[in-house]
């Protein structure tokens, strides 16, 4: 079961953190599962190879936050078109647009702005491509996210 960090309203304590965004390749799948990894509690390296062929794939958009050239945190962004998915049998609700998908970050560096950088990075972009809006959904047990 993945974890979340908790939703805890109070301000924080701590500054942001200084972390620059940018689109994601093939040689960042390590740094990637890696954040993945601590998140399920799973060894990173079943997760690298299945990573890195995402990344050639291409389909989705991923971006990287990197505090200090690590890789602190990652972020996709995906297009849905709901026919095509309902032609899958997996159509639950889906609707045709961008969908904010797959956010991690590294534990060390919670509720310090990396979360917040990678979702406005995917925003961003998805409004340069002409998107409207933008859909999301998250797991229910995350709390942080619902709040």
């Amino acid at each position: 079961m993945a974890r979340y960090a908790p939703y805890d309203p109070s301000p924080r304590p701590w500054p942001s953190l200084s972390a620059a965004t940018r689109r994601a390749g093939p040689d960042d799948a390590a740094g990637i599962a890696a954040i993945e990894a601590e998140r399920r509690d799973v060894d990173p390296a079943a997760l690298v190879d299945r990573i890195r062929a995402a990344l050639v794939r291409g389909r989705d958009k991923v971006w990287v936050a990197l505090h200090q050239d690590a890789i602190v945190g990652y972020a996709r962004l995906i297009f849905l078109e709901a026919g095509i998915v309902a032609r899958r049998g997996e159509a639950r609700g889906v609707v045709t647009g961008y969908h904010l998908m797959g956010l991690g970050v590294a534990e060390r560096v919670w509720r310090r702005g990396v979360g917040r950088a990678l979702t406005q990075v995917r925003l961003d972009w998805a409004a340069g491509a002409g998107a409207e809006r933008v859909h999301y959904t998250c797991n229910a047990e995350n709390a942080a996210s619902l709040a």
